[in-house]
């Protein structure tokens, strides 16, 4: 299974101001059935699967790609990212 994660502004106007669509994470592992729990028919009648708690974590297990976050709140003022205003 091969997941992609990603951020995407659907927000700002005019729509030309957007920031462009980032991937944030990506995720290759080999799952099994035994990895997903069923779920109830939906309300068009088609069953779905997802994986369970354990099959998560071992799909994580296989990240290849993941957006290093930074803590600002540790970091002097002057050193804060500057961040852009939606106008």
């Amino acid at each position: 299974m091969c997941v992609f994660v990603y951020e995407v502004d659907n927000t700002t106007e005019p729509a030309s101001n957007r920031e462009a669509m980032q991937f944030t994470e990506v995720y290759l592992g080999q799952v099994v059935e035994e990895d997903f729990r069923s779920n109830a028919r939906g309300t068009l009648g088609t069953r779905t699967a997802t994986l369970h708690a354990q099959g998560i974590a071992k799909l994580r297990q296989g990240w290849i790609y993941k957006v290093q976050t930074v803590d600002t709140s540790k970091q002097a003022p002057s050193q804060k990212p500057k961040t852009k205003k939606a106008t």
